[in-house]
């Protein structure tokens, strides 16, 4: 067990979802009393990290404790077709569209590791139920880009997969501009150097 406590000195605006240092640690809760989690801290049995983060309202304290470990086969093997229907059922309609795309694009994802000789690891639980947050903030009047943009931006920090968000993220951007016939090209998402990440950062707002 180790538990450990960073402190941000610059302004943010949102708080990660994973800790900035070791990914395999995911935000668990968050507070804002500067105290916040001292308890855990001085319990030697605990395996945390805190990060406090300078905010623009204010410092906040975020709980980060170790995720799911494990490849996307584990989730696959253990997922309930009728537990994911409950999960998609109450789901408007637009968000179930695209929670079905989101776990199909998962999905060929995974295959694609396959064909590579590698297994898709996980860092956390899949929670597709929180499409619908991401969706019910995306402004459907904007331009075609901007909208693409703000789906794209929306389901990477909902962080719905337990994998791939980026990636599965810039595809749905990618996917929906084609479907609206718009002539622009996004990066590939499959490369070595993994380039995606430099050109989808500035558009995770």
């Amino acid at each position: 067990s180790s538990t450990s406590v960073v402190v941000t000195h610059m302004v943010q605006r949102v708080v990660h979802q994973h800790h900035p240092d070791d990914i395999n640690y995911s935000l668990e809760d968050v507070n804002t009393d500067p105290t916040a989690f001292s308890d855990n801290l001085e319990n030697p049995k605990e395996d945390l990290k805190v990060v406090s983060y300078q905010l623009p309202e204010g410092q906040v304290r975020v709980l980060y404790e170790p995720g799911t470990s494990g490849t996307a086969e584990d989730i696959s093997s253990e997922l309930d077709p009728d537990e994911l229907d409950e999960k998609l059922e109450p789901m408007d309609q637009t968000s179930r569209v695209i929670a079905i795309w989101l776990l199909n694009f998962f999905a060929e994802m995974q295959e694609e590791e396959k064909e590579i000789g590698n297994s898709l690891s996980i860092y956390k639980d899949l929670e597709i139920e929180r499409v619908p947050e991401a969706i019910q903030h995306v402004d459907w009047d904007g331009s075609v880009t901007d909208v693409a943009g703000h789906l794209m931006s929306n389901l990477i920090l909902r962080h719905a997969l337990p994998n791939a968000n980026h990636r599965t993220g810039v595809t749905m951007a990618q996917a929906y501009l084609e479907a609206s016939g718009a002539s622009f090209e996004m990066p590939a998402t499959k490369t070595e150097e993994y380039d995606w990440r430099s050109w989808v950062q500035p558009y995770i707002i």
